[in-house]
């Protein structure tokens, strides 16, 4: 590290250790004979529990704060929204081209409420089947056969003059929607009959955005605040709810999961990354 030459050789040990430490002050910390260890990515976990905690947001008359905390110290926080069926006009919105954050979809189309909707490919086009009226769709309508698999896409969210539908094809196989349906399909349906339909944990968390229904009709929307979980959790989780509720269908994740709320001065948010579709929902007045 240092070139040494004969007058520095003559000078005594004392003074050469305050040069060397002098040099080190002044270039920082050299060579070391120990290579740095590399940082290791956080573990999920860490990433989850490590999160700052932030003030949560007043909620809007009607929705409804629910935590849960896991043996493995993971604290989950979820927003539960109740909308009565005939409050609410529902629609499905679609532009690959133009991917936009929930509160920015929100904005644009004038709707009270915002949600992400279907899963998407690298191009911002669905990957499963969809219908709305400026999109047709990517993907078949799959036959009875196809159908009847309930690891495949098995949920079936269908929207027929602003009414929204939830189903699941392995119980009630459908005929294609016709022209003046929105629909989409989705994957997993977390509950049927009552029942959690998820059986494994895969151990894959992820933020979750849920669509629910009940007995009578009465839809929820269910997503994630803060926290991540798998969907076997989620599916037990829903069906222990005091709603009873009795079926529910997992739309796109992760990132994409996102809530804008507005209506008069009351408002919510749960920020999205940019997406290509959404399903949205307006007061009727009623």
């Amino acid at each position: 590290m240092f070139l040494l030459h004969t007058g520095f050789l003559a000078m005594n040990t004392k003074t050469i250790l305050s040069i060397i430490f002098l040099s080190l002050v002044v270039t920082g910390s050299g060579c070391s004979a120990t290579p740095k260890t590399k940082p290791q990515p956080l573990t999920i976990n860490q990433v989850i529990n490590n999160q700052p905690k932030a003030t949560p947001q007043a909620l809007p008359s009607g929705f409804e704060r629910r935590e849960v905390v896991y043996t493995d110290g993971r604290q989950v926080t979820w927003i539960v929204v109740p909308l009565k069926k005939d409050a609410w006009s529902w629609s499905l919105v679609n532009d690959p081209s133009k991917p936009k954050s929930v509160s920015s979809w929100r904005e644009t189309l004038k709707a009270n409420l915002v949600i992400n909707g279907s899963y998407f490919n690298e191009d911002y086009h669905p990957s499963g089947y969809y219908q709305e009226p400026n999109s047709s769709s990517s993907k078949p309508w799959p036959d009875q056969a196809s159908q009847k698999k309930p690891d495949s896409y098995s949920g079936l969210l269908k929207i027929r003059d602003g009414k929204l539908e939830i189903l699941y094809l392995t119980d009630k196989p459908q005929t294609k929607p016709t022209k003046d349906e929105q629909a989409l399909l989705t994957y997993p349906t977390l509950l049927a009959n009552g029942q959690a339909l998820v059986k494994e944990d895969s151990k894959k968390l992820a933020r979750r955005t849920i669509l629910a229904q009940d007995s009578e009709g009465t839809t929820y929307l269910v997503i994630t605040e803060t926290g991540a979980l798998s969907l076997y959790e989620a599916s037990q989780w829903l069906a222990n709810q005091p709603e009873k509720l009795q079926i529910a269908i997992n739309l796109d994740g992760g990132p994409s999961t996102g809530l804008s709320y507005q209506k008069d001065d009351s408002s919510f948010e749960i920020p999205s990354a940019p997406i290509p579709n959404v399903v949205t929902a307006t007061l009727t007045g009623q």
